[in-house]
């Protein structure tokens, strides 16, 4: 079978976890029906959504996306978010999941970036970033 598309591999990582579409939609905070059509290509699925499916799966979002990344990127090792993003976190009200979720999106955008493969996080622009995703991590 082929993974080609989000929902392929969506709906493949969910039998090999074992999940129903009633439990991994719970998880990622959809509906069943919702998850049924991105898995059967019937739906297309945006960032925000696709976030919470691979948080609930696991996996990276880059392995959503495009089938690329460590498959089974597993966070045994605890998330230690930088000062910087737990002051801002504070400053604008976020949930620490929302601040995980920025954290993720950040480590996303500079994995892509070929010029810049370390970048400091406390000096990291995490207001600038928020602003521009806010939206996305409600």
């Amino acid at each position: 079978m082929s993974h080609e598309r989000p929902g392929d591999r969506i709906k493949a990582l969910r039998g090999e976890r074992k999940l129903t579409q009633e439990q991994l939609s719970a998880a990622a905070r959809i509906s069943i029906g919702f998850l049924s059509d991105v898995e059967t290509g019937k739906s297309n699925i945006g960032a925000d959504k696709l976030l919470d499916l691979a948080e609930a799966l696991d996996v990276s979002l880059d392995y959503l996306m495009k089938g690329e990344a460590a498959k089974a990127e597993q966070k045994d090792v605890p998330l230690e978010l930088p000062a910087s993003l737990v002051r801002l976190a504070v400053q604008v009200g976020l949930t620490v999941n929302q601040a995980r979720r920025l954290l993720s999106m950040q480590q996303q955008i500079v994995g892509f970036r070929h010029d810049n493969k370390s970048t400091d996080l406390e000096s990291f622009d995490w207001n600038a970033l928020h602003k521009s995703v806010k939206d996305l991590i409600q």
